[in-house]
């Protein structure tokens, strides 16, 4: 009886291929998209029966964390007399444990930059230990990436989101929209690292330096 003989070729998995992994970043908006509404959206329904606005939501962790950043010596852009009167008016328990879940969506994207390469796990807990309570603070005309400018751009420059705190006067933009900002530089910048470190991998299979340096 004769044998057929088959060669079995390996496959590539998306986090072998820089090709497959270019391919699928095509989808970050995507899976941005079903972050917020898995993530995001269940917290304001949540405090929209309670019957709150969504706004006090943002006005309330805001000032939560600004106060935190007055203290650190930093330019909120609030008093702290403003600050105190929006959390002596909304701090109520249903309002704070929905404070607490947009402070755990912060820190699980922390931990996406972490797992992505993008920060040490090191910066990481600095952070969450500095600003136990952080809420995005992006202000009008900050510089927010996104993918207008096509995937071969937005695969170009592989940056952390992470920016220092300077402190500001300037107007702190709603805060609920700025966690969907936050949202999406995240997500985008740990899929575009996941990418981006495909280059080392293949570095390795060019000691000579004919194809990369």
């Amino acid at each position: 009886m004769t044998g057929v003989q088959t060669c079995a070729l390996p496959i590539s998995s998306a986090e072998d291929s820089i090709y497959k992994s270019a391919r699928l970043f095509k989808g970050v908006p995507e899976k941005i998209n079903h972050y917020i509404d898995n993530r995001l959206k269940p917290i304001v329904r949540n405090i929209e029966k309670a019957g709150y606005h969504s706004d006090d939501l943002g006005r309330y962790a805001l000032a939560v964390h600004a106060k935190d950043v007055n203290a650190a010596g930093y330019k909120s852009g609030f008093t702290n007399a403003e600050i105190d009167d929006v959390i002596s008016k909304l701090g109520t328990p249903e309002m704070e444990a929905a404070r607490k879940e947009l402070v755990n969506i912060n820190r699980e994207l922390l931990d996406g930059l972490v797992d992505s390469g993008v920060i040490s796990g090191q910066l990481r807990d600095v952070l969450n230990d500095r600003w136990k309570n952080y809420i995005p603070l992006f202000r009008e005309m900050d510089d927010v990436t996104g993918h207008s400018s096509g995937l071969s751009e937005a695969l170009a420059n592989v940056a952390s989101p992470i920016n220092k705190l300077k402190g500001s006067e300037k107007n702190v933009i709603e805060p609920l929209e700025n966690m969907v900002r936050s949202v999406a530089k995240n997500i985008t910048a740990a899929e575009r690292n996941k990418v981006a470190s495909h280059i080392s991998k293949l570095a390795k299979l060019d000691p000579e330096h004919k194809f990369i340096r």
